[in-house]
């Protein structure tokens, strides 16, 4: 076979190859269905990483449990009784920089290994002006990195495992970047969050 036969065969077996993955692809896709389709693009993380989406980056610095919830005194605040839970609070710790445009988290929840979700908590704590601290209810700017909280209330028996996901858009993230931060609570991790969980949390006062 002559130098020239054996380029052109070459070719030929790699436009081949292309055009198997290529179909691959197609026939995948076809798969997927709508809701794979829109399906939003998970950044994967671990608590003490940056995670840069679209339009912010996110850093988990910590995280903790609590038996209740309550609001650091302000001078003139009416106090108001703990938040308190049939299940356990989780609270995280956790930074974020807008990118080029101010930026607020519209979606914000935590996703255990069972598949369910658990949004942060808002309305109770709402009542109970907690959301000068927290990263769910204020929007950041560029070049003014924001601290905070987000509290979320869950089973304890969904503790383990769980993984943050917040974005900037709404519902499921459609097409757009989704946090998957995996906070590190394994089994063992577990055992020591329950056995130092706070009896109640100081919301803008503790850190996690």
């Amino acid at each position: 076979m002559t130098r020239r036969a054996t380029l052109l065969s070459r070719l030929a077996a790699a436009v081949s190859i292309v055009a198997v993955v290529a179909a691959i692809g197609v026939m995948g896709n076809q798969h997927l269905g709508y809701d794979g389709k829109i399906a939003p693009f998970l950044v994967p993380g671990r608590i003490g990483e940056t995670v840069t989406t679209r339009t912010f980056d996110f850093t988990v610095q910590s995280a903790r449990l609590a038996r209740a919830l309550s609001a650091a005194p302000k001078p003139g605040a009416i106090n108001a009784p703990p938040l308190t839970t049939s299940g356990i609070w989780l609270i995280v710790h956790a930074r974020i920089a807008a990118r080029t445009a101010p930026v607020r988290l519209m979606s914000v929840r935590l996703h255990a290994r069972d598949g369910d979700d658990y949004s942060a908590a808002r309305n109770r704590m709402l009542d109970m002006k907690y959301t000068r601290w927290l990263l769910s209810e204020n929007a950041t700017d560029p070049g003014i990195p924001r601290e905070g909280w987000l509290a979320f209330e869950l089973p304890p028996s969904r503790v383990s495992g769980v993984r943050l996901r917040v974005a900037s858009t709404f519902g499921d993230a459609s097409l757009d970047n989704l946090t998957d931060i995996d906070l590190g609570i394994d089994e063992a991790r577990l055992e020591e969050l329950q056995r130092d969980a706070a009896d109640v949390f100081v919301i803008g006062k503790d850190t996690p």
